[in-house]
């Protein structure tokens, strides 16, 4: 969150962050979002982005997606 404040990428890409914790509707998307990447269900960890055909796991991975379709390269 701190990359994506700082560097002003909601402004530059859009996105959508949504809870996963306490939300069963967002844990369940995260779930089928995870299994048609071929990711166990049972272990995944947040960050997660899935951008429409990929999943990224971890923080690193997924500012490099977003340096890649910002300005923030």
């Amino acid at each position: 969150e701190e990359y994506l404040d700082t560097n002003n990428v909601s402004e530059q890409v859009a996105y959508v962050m949504k809870e996963v914790y306490y939300n069963q509707a967002n844990a369940a998307e995260l779930g089928e979002k995870a299994k048609s990447c071929g990711m166990p269900t049972d272990s995944i960890g947040v960050p997660f982005l899935w951008d429409g055909s990929n999943c990224y796991v971890g923080d690193q991975d997924i500012i490099e997606f977003f340096k890649l379709k910002s300005n923030n390269n």
